[in-house]
């Protein structure tokens, strides 16, 4: 997987219309920005954020635990996640608080 985050290489082919080389280029692709999703909603790409990037890591265990990563977010990178979505987070990993 090729991780890419607000980049001049993407916002530049974005500007210019040429998003389809995105696809041949980073395949697939990992984005944080609204520019980003948007391209590739209009290309028909599933887009995930970081909950479900943290929850495909489990499932394929690429990391032990998602909470321990999730507490390491709020408290070292100041990541706000509401108590509910957090539960459900956690549920999903069959992992508790």
């Amino acid at each position: 997987m090729t991780v890419v985050a607000d980049t001049p290489v993407i916002l530049n082919l974005c500007r210019v219309q040429q998003e389809h080389l995105l696809q041949r280029l980073f395949t697939p692709v990992l984005i944080d920005e609204s520019l980003g999703r948007a391209v590739a909603t209009r290309l028909g790409l599933r887009t995930i954020g970081i909950l479900g990037v943290l929850i495909e890591a489990r499932r394929r265990q690429f990391i032990p635990s998602v909470v321990a990563v999730l507490d390491h977010l709020e408290k070292k990178a100041g990541f706000w996640i509401a108590l509910g979505l957090r539960a459900r987070v956690l549920q999903q990993v069959n992992e508790q608080s």
